[in-house]
């Protein structure tokens, strides 16, 4: 499992304390973590969190699975076959996270 460093594309507020980030990282492995930090990226809990890929998809990885705990995030790259991911550092993803 490899930390990714995500970067931070926008970020907005709905009224109340909800936000809306959307983020970049570009994958280390099949299996990799992002950590937010509530002072950096304004969050304290995660509520939802989705990501696609926007550069390296084919038969190789075909899918992204996104979990959390706490601020902790996994991505986790499946191939067309259903098996883990080969992943060549070339492929990217966006993550759309909600939280307050």
């Amino acid at each position: 499992m490899a930390p990714l460093t995500p970067v931070l594309v926008s970020g907005t507020e709905f009224a109340g304390e909800y936000k809306v980030l959307a983020l970049t990282a570009t994958l280390q492995s099949n299996d990799d973590t992002i950590t937010l930090v509530a002072a950096t990226h304004g969050i304290r809990t995660i509520v939802y969190a989705d990501a696609h890929i926007t550069n390296g998809m084919d038969a190789n990885l075909l899918n992204v699975m996104v979990s959390w705990t706490g601020l902790a995030i996994r991505l986790r790259g499946l191939s067309a076959a259903g098996a883990a991911a080969t992943i060549g550092g070339d492929e990217t993803v966006e993550l759309i996270v909600v939280g307050y």
